[in-house]
């Protein structure tokens, strides 16, 4: 499978920038409202990224591009299917192979939202990525219905020792053990709760476990929403200054520096541009380590939070090459930005902080 380009992110990113600007602290209201309020609000932010990444899709499908959770989209809804779940319960996805976690999708707390969950790439990332998602609904419908070819006895299954993991709400985990090839290619599986042995179709199990996390991943580099920030701290290497957010009830916001006013118009636009930041591709792990213990950040921030549940951040670039920035999130550094758009928001900074 091929990896997927900038091009098509940049669209999929547009709907969660835009709500990154959106009020959620919900202050001085009852919890029940509060929650009404929050489910009200992920329904219509859900309906926007749905509309805005189904533009996306569309232009990233007229190219010669696939992405291994297309495959699983375009999976074939007829014939046999062992029970699995149910995906309107369903709450994790793990692929494992030779013991090792090579993806994860799975609902978590919102870094962003208290009392709130949002469905994140969680392996084999270091640092938890939010899921575009467009159409994950239709991704777990696919995925839950495991279809077979037909029933088998248990003594043809010899365990490979990979294995898929599902997760519900309401009826616990499954794990769904991957057995050893047939004759003509085609797989035994096992479904650990009912000892059941089923014969799979050779490539509908390539599909379903061969998926690849950065075909998941929304793609934004530094989502803080600016509500939920007490004060941040902005260092270039030439320039430095922090920079106090106040906000009210209303989430109306006044921007401190150095206890005098700062122009609320070049902050804001300074902020849209630091949560416009895409991802463009995976850092090669090697390289990235070496370039974190041998280079200095073109640009840090760090973030601290005004809500309890709600993690302090620090996000720092780093040279990498011609065309990239090394993204380090917390210390962890997994993916490269664009040298020239993280350049122009150095520019910006640098005005700001005098």
């Amino acid at each position: 499978m091929k990896k997927k380009n900038g091009r098509w992110m940049l669209l999929a990113g547009a709907a969660v920038i835009m709500a990154a600007a959106v009020a959620f602290a919900g202050c001085g209201k009852s919890d029940k409202s509060v929650k009404i309020e929050k489910s009200q609000k992920e329904t219509a932010e859900e309906k926007t990224v749905v509309q805005e990444n189904e533009g996306a899709e569309e232009e990233r499908d007229t190219g010669t591009e696939k992405t291994t959770k297309n495959a699983v989209l375009e999976l074939p809804q007829d014939g046999k299917r062992f029970p699995v779940g149910n995906r309107k319960t369903m709450t994790r996805i793990a692929v494992v192979k030779n013991g090792e976690k090579v993806f994860e999708i799975s609902k978590e707390a919102s870094e962003n939202q208290v009392d709130f969950s949002e469905w994140q790439v969680t392996a084999p990332y270091h640092t938890k990525q939010l899921v575009n998602v467009s159409d994950i609904y239709t991704f777990l419908d696919n995925y839950a219905a495991w279809g077979y070819l037909e029933k088998a006895e248990e003594e043809r299954f010899i365990d490979s020792g990979d294995w898929v993991e599902e997760e519900f709400s309401d009826t616990g985990s499954v794990k769904i053990q991957i057995g050893e090839e047939d004759e003509e290619g085609n797989s035994y599986v096992r479904a650990d709760y009912s000892g059941n042995v089923y014969k799979v179709d050779k490539e509908m199990l390539e599909v379903l476990t061969g998926v690849e996390p950065y075909d998941f991943i929304m793609g934004i580099a530094n989502l803080v929403y600016l509500t939920t920030i007490d004060t941040l701290e902005i260092d270039t290497g030439d320039t430095k200054a922090v920079f106090e957010i106040k906000t009210d009830s209303s989430n109306d916001q006044e921007f401190m520096k150095e206890g005098k006013k700062a122009d609320k118009d070049q902050f804001t636009k300074l902020y849209s541009s630091l949560i416009s930041v895409l991802i463009t591709k995976e850092a090669d792990r090697e390289q990235a380590e070496k370039v974190l213990n041998s280079e200095k950040p073109v640009l840090s921030l760090k973030y601290k939070r005004n809500q309890e549940g709600l993690i302090d951040i620090e996000i720092a670039y780093y040279p990498y090459d011609d065309e990239n920035y090394l993204l380090s999130r917390d210390k962890k550094a997994e993916f490269l930005v664009s040298r020239e758009q993280v350049n122009q928001i150095i520019n910006q900074a640098e005005i700001i902080c005098r």
